[in-house]
C-alpha cells in the first residue's frame, strides 16, 4: 500500500498469497491503530501509517544488511565511520563481501573494478594504502564516473606525501622497483587537483 496505494482485499491475499481469514485479525489491529483506512472494501495507509510503514522499510534493509554479512560487521572496526553514515547503513542496499586472496594483496580485485566500472558515481572508504586503487580512480574519473572518497586522515597524508610533484617520499630502495617510480608520481600528481573527485577526511 506504502508503494502502489490503496488495495481491495483480493489483492493483498494474492500479495502474502495467504488466507484472507487468517490476515482478517491483523488488519483489524492496524485499523484500530489508526494505521490503515478502510473505506467501501479498499485498504489504504494512513498518514501516520505510511510514516510508520516508512521507518519500517528502513529498519528491515539496515537488518538484512547486517544478517547477510553478520561476520563481517561484527569483525571490523567501524569506528573510523561517521556515525551519522553509519546510521544510513540501510541505504546500501545488496550488498557482497569480497574478501582479497592474500597471497595477492595487492592486485588490484577484478570483481571490485569491474562493478566500479559499471557505475556512475562511486563513494569508497579507504582505511588503508593500496598502491593502485588511486590510480585506478584516476581512470573512472577520465570515464566521466563520479567519485567520493571518504579517507582516514593518516591515509590521506600517506598518499598526499607520495603523490605531490615535489615530494620527496621514498618508495623502495630496491633499483628495480624506482625504475617506474617517476611515470607512478607523474600518474598521481594530478590526483588532488581533479575537480571531479571528492574528498573526506576522518
Amino acid at each position: 500500500m506504502k508503494e502502489e496505494g490503496p488495495k481491495s482485499s483480493d489483492e493483498i491475499k494474492d500479495a502474502f498469497d495467504f488466507p484472507w481469514k487468517s490476515m482478517i485479525p491483523q488488519i483489524k489491529k492496524l485499523i484500530e491503530l489508526g494505521m490503515v483506512i478502510q473505506t467501501d472494501g479498499v485498504y489504504s495507509l494512513s498518514e501516520m501509517g505510511t510514516v510508520i510503514a516508512t521507518n519500517m522499510q528502513f529498519l528491515l534493509n539496515t537488518l538484512k544488511i547486517y544478517e547477510d554479512n553478520r561476520d563481517f560487521w561484527s569483525e571490523h572496526d567501524l569506528s573510523s565511520i561517521p556515525f551519522h553514515l553509519l546510521t544510513r547503513i540501510g541505504e546500501l542496499g545488496q550488498c557482497k563481501v569480497l574478501k582479497p586472496d592474500l597471497s595477492h594483496i595487492f592486485k588490484v580485485q577484478e570483481d571490485i573494478v569491474k562493478c566500479m566500472l559499471a557505475s556512475s558515481r562511486i563513494m569508497v572508504f579507504v582505511s588503508a594504502v593500496h598502491p593502485a586503487y588511486h590510480v585506478a580512480c584516476l581512470e573512472f574519473i577520465e570515464k566521466k564516473i563520479d567519485v567520493t572518497i571518504i579517507m582516514t586522515e593518516s591515509v590521506f597524508e600517506n598518499i598526499q606525501a607520495e603523490c605531490l610533484p615535489k615530494s620527496d617520499a621514498v618508495f623502495s630502495d630496491i633499483s628495480v622497483l624506482k625504475l617506474d617510480l617517476p611515470e607512478y608520481k607523474k600518474r598521481n600528481s594530478a590526483f588532488f587537483g581533479l575537480r571531479k573527485l571528492t574528498f573526506f577526511r576522518v
